[in-house]
This record gives structure tokens, C-alpha cells and sequence, in this order.
């Protein structure tokens, strides 16, 4: 995928996104190199456009299935980092994550 960010066109492989960060209209790409984009697009419209392997866990987090390396309590533990999961989201990731 392309994404613009400081007037530059970055092409990102889908692979390379841990998860992706809802900042109001704009969206942060968090990358396994530790690269972060920041670009204008909602999360919402950012949710549409990606693969299957994505997933919605909060109202501020899309995080890559792939890179999920565990669940503890009400949190997705992805890159060394603890998410926050919205409880209107938490039935669905334990159903995807689990399946």
C-alpha cells in the first residue's frame, strides 16, 4: 500500500505494520523497522481498505493478527507494548484470535 506522510509517498508492505493508531483524521502507522507514519485518513476508512489479517480492537487500534503475541486480560500484547481492548470489540478479537 501507498501512504503519504510528510509530503512523501511511502510504500508500506502490509507485513511490515504491527498496528495502526487513531489520531482524530489522522492515522500513526506503528512498522517493525520502528518507523511511524502519520497520515490523513480515518481509522474507519483505514479498517476497510486492509486484509483479513487486521483487525479492530478498540476505537483507536487496528493491530496485525500475525503480530499478536498474547492476550492479558482486557489488553493485546503486540510489540512489546500493551493495547487496550474496547469492550464493545472483546467478543470479536477472542473469536478471531482464537479460531
Amino acid at each position: 500500500m501507498i501512504v503519504k506522510s510528510d509530503n512523501r509517498l511511502n510504500k508500506v508492505n502490509y507485513n511490515d505494520i504491527i498496528y495502526i493508531e487513531g489520531l482524530k483524521e489522522y492515522v500513526r502507522f506503528h512498522l517493525k523497522s520502528g518507523k511511524r507514519l502519520v497520515t490523513l485518513v480515518s481509522l474507519k476508512k483505514m479498517e476497510e481498505e486492509l486484509p483479513s489479517n487486521f483487525m479492530r480492537i478498540h476505537r483507536s487500534f487496528i493491530v496485525n493478527k500475525n503480530m499478536v503475541i498474547s492476550l492479558y486480560g482486557n489488553m493485546v500484547e503486540i510489540d512489546n507494548k500493551r493495547l487496550d481492548i474496547g469492550k464493545t470489540y472483546k467478543e470479536k478479537v477472542l473469536k478471531q484470535l482464537f479460531k
